[in-house]
């Protein structure tokens, strides 16, 4: 009661199907069956074939015989690939329709996807050579080496970018994902053969080999050539250096495929064999040797030569420096950007070396009384110190690498600034005495202890009195200004220098500032050297102690030692000579 379905006359049966299984061979190419039978139901029952839920049709090659209402038969005279699926056999009637399944599985021999073939590479440059084939189950895809003695090598299979900078070989193996041909019942099997830089050990013949064991394997040879453009063992650039006036021999060395052609060039313009240049060629067992000789160099001469080698494959071009080794150029636009007392600085425009690197800047400077040194400094500016206050100097720069030292530049002129005087006056004498004066003479301070212009002398006096031995009374200063000169060292040393300027303005010395009490002015007598004063004023009968010292634009210098002396009595009048 459970099987049958009641219709409009009455109960009917359904079909009631047998498994059903594919019988022979699931290789490809042979032929494979299977029988779909009614073991039950009631008429009429119609059967009908599917594949993967898709209703079959009768092909040259898929054949569908109905025995009887009963019984119907699948025939795949050649399998394929492509008739791998699941397969089903529907039985139906007026009550219902009955279904039963099988899986078919062909499996397939390799068929080439991507076929390699002869391929060349230049060396030192990377290749890949792609190997793969499509096949059920999926195919093992190797690569193999000929060796020297006629067999075949197995490639190490290593990866990565550590493997690829370290081996000669990289071979990777990749599945059939997301490949357009690729289906659940064929897989492709990928192997790519990376040569990661070329030489000429990897020239040869290769074999790619794809098989599971379904049929025959495929396998195909190719060849590899590894093609040499020229290069340089030495790489791309070079200098060689040679002193002014030898010979300088410039060395190419080219490699690559025969034949190899090598010609020379400076500035552009090949250079054709002349007594300036001599150019000779040296095969050697891997190299093409071309020597340029420059027969007496000179600084003109020195540059970069172009050694170009050219083949079949392409050129490549290497470069040699020439530095020919001569003393620089003097230094140019000398100027002074700082003058002191004792010290300037000094500046000037780089030299400039075709010979070289230079090792040194020298300034050299000498007084207008033969007093001479020099300062060397790696790059300007330079200072130079030790110089007397208030005195000419000419400086010169000069310029010195390996050969030698350049031509000095052009001279620059320069005075130094002024201090006050570092000695006291000469020879402080009484040339005569009154009642009320007293009348002095005496010298200048030595030329290089005075430090500038003298302007003037500050007298001082005072009555001489002794407390327990020491005269502590202070001294009474007077002013002694000598005529002229209107200009100071500091002045005439800015106009001794072009294009300097002028420092900021210091306050003008008040010589008056210096004394302790008087701001009398004495006008004096000089004579050639010899200074002439009469002090004035003074009391009859009394002893006086005198000093003196000299000052200029910056101020005073050291006191002379003191000189005692009386004024006379009223009565008297003695004159000393």
């Amino acid at each position: 009661m459970n099987d049958r379905i009641l219709g409009l006359w009455g109960f009917i049966v359904p079909p009631r199907l047998a498994h059903i299984y594919f019988v022979g061979e699931n290789s490809a190419g042979l032929r494979t069956q299977a029988a779909c039978l009614v073991l039950g139901g009631d008429t009429p029952i119609t059967l009908t074939w599917f594949k993967d839920g898709t209703q079959l049709e009768q092909t040259s090659n898929v054949v569908i015989t109905h025995v009887n209402e009963f019984t119907s038969l699948l025939a795949i005279e050649k399998t394929s690939g492509e008739d791998s699926g699941n397969y089903s056999c529907t039985a139906s009637n007026s009550a219902m329709s009955t279904t039963v399944s099988a899986q078919l599985t062909v499996s397939v021999p390799p068929e080439w996807v991507q076929e390699p073939e002869d391929a060349s590479v230049a060396l030192g440059a990377a290749l890949e050579l792609p190997c793969s084939a499509k096949a059920f189950p999926r195919p093992s895809v190797s690569w193999r080496q000929q060796t020297p003695s006629g067999g075949w090598g197995a490639i190490s299979q290593k990866y990565g970018d550590q493997d690829k900078q370290e081996a000669p070989y990289a071979v990777t193996t990749g599945d059939d994902s997301q490949r357009p041909y690729s289906g659940p019942y064929q897989s492709e099997g990928r192997s790519v053969l990376t040569i990661v830089r070329a030489t000429r050990k990897h020239e040869g013949r290769y074999l790619c080999q794809a098989s599971n064991n379904v049929g025959n394997e495929l396998a195909k040879l190719v060849t590899i050539t590894v093609l040499e453009p020229p290069w340089f063992p030495e790489g791309g650039r070079v200098t060689v250096e040679v002193e002014a006036g030898v010979a300088a021999t410039l060395e190419c060395r080219a490699r690559g495929d025969a034949p190899l052609t090598v010609v020379w060039s400076y500035r552009g313009d090949a250079i054709v064999p002349s007594d300036k240049y001599k150019v000779q060629s040296v095969r050697e067992e891997l190299e093409e040797v071309s020597l340029l000789t420059v027969n007496a160099a000179s600084s003109d001469d020195s540059g970069s030569y172009q050694c170009q080698a050219s083949n079949v494959h392409g050129m490549n071009t290497y470069t040699v420096t020439l530095s020919v080794q001569d003393v620089p150029s003097p230094p140019t636009e000398v100027s002074l950007t700082e003058i002191g007392s004792r010290h300037v600085s000094v500046n000037w425009s780089t030299t400039a070396s075709i010979a070289g690197t230079l090792t040194n800047y020298i300034v050299t400077y000498a007084s207008d009384s033969n007093v001479a040194g020099e300062v060397r400094v790696a790059m300007p500016p330079a200072r130079v110190d030790g110089l007397v206050p208030a005195t000419g100097y000419l400086l010169r720069v000069a310029a010195e690498n390996r050969v030698g030292r350049s031509e000095p530049s052009a001279g620059v002129r320069v005075v130094t600034l002024e201090e006050p005087p570092s000695g006291p006056p000469l020879n402080l004498k009484v040339s005569g005495r009154t009642s009320t004066s007293i009348s002095l003479r005496w010298d200048p301070p030595q030329r290089n202890l005075s430090h500038g212009v003298i302007l003037g002398y500050h007298l001082g006096s005072k009555e001489n009195g002794f407390i327990n031995g020491a005269d502590v009374r202070p001294y009474n200063f007077t002013i002694v200004a000598l005529p002229g000169p209107s200009q100071s060292y500091q002045e005439l040393s800015i106009m001794a220098t072009p294009g300097l300027s002028p420092p900021p303005a210091s306050p003008e010395i008040d010589p008056t500032n210096l004394l302790l009490s008087s701001t009398m002015t004495l006008a004096p007598t000089v004579v050639g050297s010899v200074v002439e004063v009469t002090l004035a004023g003074l009391r009859p009968y009394t002893r006086y102690a005198l000093v003196l010292r000299a000052f200029n634009s910056k101020g005073a210098g050291p006191s002379s030692a003191a000189v005692t002396t009386r004024t006379l009595e009223d009565r008297e009048c003695y004159v000393m000579t």
